[in-house]
């Protein structure tokens, strides 16, 4: 590509033909590929052409795990396929510096920038990652650390699938606020849905989906208070009515709940009952008789 500028000396005024005719040849050479470099593949983004990676931000995608202790592993870029409509990673392994991210795991995925004087990739933000999405596989209680199973976007679905055959990671609750329900595979039971961040070398629970707190069901006995068997309740046609309708039982399948009053309650009763954290189960609010 040749170019033909007249000449100019400090002090020259520049009109807005020159600016522009200039802009435009610096936006043309920005986008070559460079010599010895593989060209870009028809209807795909720019990432795979190695001797441009300088002054670019990449996705990346964790291949190798060098040292975990040291925060040291192998990526591979990130693209974007316009002919296929999906994300793609490249073959070629670079080094990745997340010193101040360890915990990373094979198949994490984070923007990270090329350091010319260290020769590898280094994370964009070492204080916060984007947030990884997981369900459960164990139950959690405030402030715990428990197992979760990750969770990807599926096209077909149109949504996040979780993926029990992948290895599963740990997520923490830092700030003790919440409680959560664990899957059970072989009962057909999932666990609570959530997003972890990936701070001081461990993924922190930012959002997880909320638990039933209120809900309202039916007796299907006849209650006698005052014997010591009505402080149990089996119920059923459970519904729930708070914080959103959507909200997991903390119990599942739910059946019975506590009577700590010990009202008489008549078969087929409607009862409101509310989830005690301390006793870990729901308990009669109201009867309506």
């Amino acid at each position: 590509m040749y170019e033909d500028f007249p000449p100019k000396k400090p002090g020259d005024p520049l009109t807005a033909k020159y600016v522009n005719e200039l802009g435009n040849v610096a936006y043309r050479t920005a986008r070559l590929t460079g010599t010895g470099g593989q060209n870009v593949r028809q209807g795909e983004s720019f990432a795979s052409v190695q001797t441009n990676i300088r002054w670019r931000q990449h996705v990346v995608e964790v291949s190798t795990e060098v040292s975990r202790e040291n925060g040291l592993y192998l990526v591979k870029l990130r693209y974007y396929s316009f002919n296929d409509a999906e994300w793609k990673t490249d073959t070629k392994e670079f080094e990745l510096d997340a010193s101040e991210l360890i915990g990373l795991e094979v198949g994490d995925k984070v923007v990270a920038y090329w350091d010319v004087q260290r020769g590898m990739f280094i994370p964009v933000d070492q204080e916060e990652s984007q947030g990884r999405y997981f369900e459960l596989k164990d139950a959690l209680g405030p402030g715990e650390t428990v197992a979760a199973y990750p969770r990807e976007w599926d096209d077909d679905e149109g949504d996040y699938v979780t993926d029990t055959t992948a290895d599963t990671f740990n997520v923490v609750d830092v700030l003790e606020r919440f409680r959560g329900r664990g899957k059970n595979e072989s009962e057909g039971i999932d666990g609570s849905k959530g997003i972890a961040v990936l701070r001081n070398g461990q993924w922190e629970i930012d959002h997880l989906q909320p638990h039933a707190l209120l809900i309202v069901c039916r007796s299907e006995d006849n209650v006698q208070g005052e014997d010591i068997s009505g402080f149990i309740v089996t119920v059923g046609s459970v519904k729930v009515v708070s914080p959103v309708k959507t909200a997991l039982l903390m119990i599942e399948p739910l059946t019975t709940v506590t009577n700590p009053h010990f009202w008489d309650i008549p078969e087929d009763g409607r009862i409101v009952a509310m989830w005690n954290d301390e006793t870990e189960n729901y308990e009669i609010l109201q009867v309506d008789c």
